[in-house]
C-alpha cells in the first residue's frame, strides 16, 4: 500500500516548524539567529501565499521565536479565523508556551482535547505546561493520561512524587522534633 504524499503546504509547514525548533534550541549568536529567523520568515511568507491560514500560523511561530508576543497572537488568531484545525490550534499553544503563557496554552488545547488525548507528545507538553504553571490538579490529570497512553510515568511526575516523599519525611522529622521540644520544655 502506497502512502499519499503530504500536500505541499503541510510539507512546507512541517519543514518550517522543524527549522524553528532547531534554531530555537541551538546555541548561536544573535546575528546568526536573526539571519536564520529572517530566512524562516521568508519561507513562512511564501507558505502564506500557498495557504493563508497555515502560512499565518507559521508566521505566528516565527514571531514567537523572536519574542514578539503581540505579533504572535495576531498571526495565530488570524489563522484560526480562517479555519479551526487541530494542527493550527496546537501550533498556537506551543507558541504561547514559548511566551510563558502556560495556562492559556492549556486552555486552548482543552478546546480540542478529545481529538488529541491519545497523542503522547501533546500529553507530554500538557504535563510540562501544567507543571510550569504550578497547576497541580491539571498536572496530575495530564500525568495520569500520559501514563494511560504510554504505559509509563512522565519524568516530571516521577520528580513530583519524589518531592512529595521528601516533604512527607521532612514533616515527620518536624513533628518528631516538635514533640521532643515540647516534652523537654514540659518534662
Amino acid at each position: 500500500m502506497h502512502s499519499q504524499p503530504l500536500p505541499a503546504h503541510i510539507s512546507m509547514f512541517n519543514d518550517i516548524i522543524g527549522e524553528l525548533n532547531v534554531v530555537v534550541h541551538s546555541k548561536t549568536d544573535e546575528l546568526s539567529l536573526a539571519r536564520k529567523l529572517r530566512d524562516i520568515q521568508k519561507k513562512a511568507t511564501d507558505l502564506q501565499n500557498l495557504n493563508v491560514p497555515v502560512g499565518l500560523s507559521a508566521l505566528g511561530s516565527v514571531a514567537a521565536a523572536r519574542g514578539q508576543w503581540d505579533l504572535m497572537h495576531k498571526y495565530h488568531k488570524r489563522s484560526l479565523q480562517f479555519v479551526q484545525e487541530d494542527v493550527l490550534i496546537l501550533n498556537y499553544a506551543v507558541s504561547m508556551s514559548y511566551a510563558g503563557q502556560f495556562l492559556d496554552a492549556i486552555n486552548l488545547i482543552m478546546t480540542i482535547y478529545d481529538s488529541i488525548k491519545g497523542d503522547e507528545k501533546v500529553l507530554g507538553s500538557l504535563v510540562q505546561w501544567a507543571f510550569a504553571a504550578k497547576d497541580e490538579k491539571r498536572f496530575v490529570q495530564f500525568s495520569q493520561a500520559y501514563r494511560n497512553v504510554t504505559g509509563r510515568e512522565h519524568n516530571l511526575f516521577i520528580e513530583y512524587l519524589e518531592e512529595l516523599d521528601e516533604i512527607e519525611k521532612l514533616t515527620d522529622v518536624c513533628t518528631t522534633l516538635s514533640a521532643e521540644t515540647f516534652l523537654a520544655s514540659h518534662g
